[in-house]
């Protein structure tokens, strides 16, 4: 969110509780279609390198549920929760749930 460096040795930010950090795994036009649909009112941190984004709303008016419910994106945990079930109940020998995620069907990686 905010970092030193060799010229700074201390940061300052507010931060506001209410976020959620997305994988990008078939949420990859979210942040687009967040900052188009709310401009100024959505700040988005994008983290490429590891395969996050981080949603903030910036307008009290909004919340990341309300965001997420509209838009139809998971949050990493969600996306994480999901995939250690399939792999647990093939672990067992079961058939695992289906792989079905808010994003419905959307393209992994796509805009």
């Amino acid at each position: 969110m905010a970092q030193t460096d060799s010229q700074v040795n201390f940061v300052v930010r507010d931060i506001n509780l209410d976020f959620v950090v997305a994988h990008y795994d078939f949420n990859y036009p979210i942040p687009d279609r967040l900052l188009d649909a709310y401009p100024g009112r959505v700040r988005i941190t994008s983290y490429v390198e590891d395969g996050h984004f981080l949603v903030e709303p910036t307008d009290p008016a909004l919340t990341t549920a309300q965001l997420q419910a509209e838009q139809g994106f998971e949050s990493s945990a969600q996306y994480f929760d999901r995939h250690r079930n399939g792999y647990a109940a093939l672990r067992a020998g079961q058939t695992p749930p289906s792989q079905t995620a808010a994003h419905g069907k959307r393209e992994q990686y796509a805009k």
